[in-house]
């Protein structure tokens, strides 16, 4: 399509179960039909549905990956819509004077919110292995599960395993491999399916 895309229509689609597009370097994607086969699994694309997601993927891929999906590219991305200009007649008669119309234009901007809701505020934040490095006991445990960070500690005492299986976790730069040798492989979208939305992108390098 050629109208571009902005925030506040974006951020209808943010059900991955439903339609989830996604705003990368620019340009919008429906990547619904691209969540299954998602290499680094479905989590990573379901808690950016609705959003702009380049942070995340900056984290992660090379610019030129995009050239997977280019073929679900939709439209332009841009944060605001403005409204173009609009002329309204406006005609005005005296008792001395013919009547005149009189053109009158008026410029709309339509201040479109960059940031929708509280979970497009999450998906916006890069912590670094220090950050999670202090919340690192059983009354503040942050987790790093496939490049997300999650606060565990309500999650403690509801482990079926108990909270001691946690603990080892808490604070570390990576979670995943630890969680992957007692649970095998989530790439249906683990923990996602569990745990509260994470707080944000985890950064190696930050």
């Amino acid at each position: 399509r050629e109208t571009p895309i902005d925030a506040t229509e974006l951020a209808l689609y943010d059900d991955p179960r439903g339609e989830c597009w996604i705003a990368f370097h620019g340009d919008v994607y429906n990547v619904t039909s691209f969540i299954p086969d998602h290499p680094g699994g479905r989590s990573y694309l379901e808690f950016r549905c609705g959003t702009d997601g380049t942070t995340g993927f900056q984290n992660h891929h090379q610019e030129r990956a995009l050239k997977q999906i280019r073929d679900l590219r939709l439209a332009e991305y841009v944060e605001e819509m403005i409204v173009q200009p609009t002329t309204t007649a406006a005609t005005t008669t005296t008792a001395a004077a013919a009547s005149t119309s009189t053109a009158i234009t008026t410029t709309t901007t339509m201040n479109m919110p960059t940031t929708t809701d509280a979970k497009k505020c999450y998906k916006e934040s890069v912590y670094t292995a220090s950050d999670v490095a202090a919340h690192s006991t059983r009354n503040d445990c942050w987790f790093v599960l496939y490049g997300q960070v999650y606060d565990m500690t309500t999650f403690m005492n509801q482990h079926p395993g108990g909270a001691s299986r946690l603990m080892p976790s808490c604070g570390t730069p990576d979670a995943t491999p630890r969680l992957e040798s007692h649970h095998g492989v989530y790439s249906s979208g683990y923990p996602g399916t569990y745990l509260a939305a994470p707080l944000g992108e985890f950064s190696a390098t930050g």
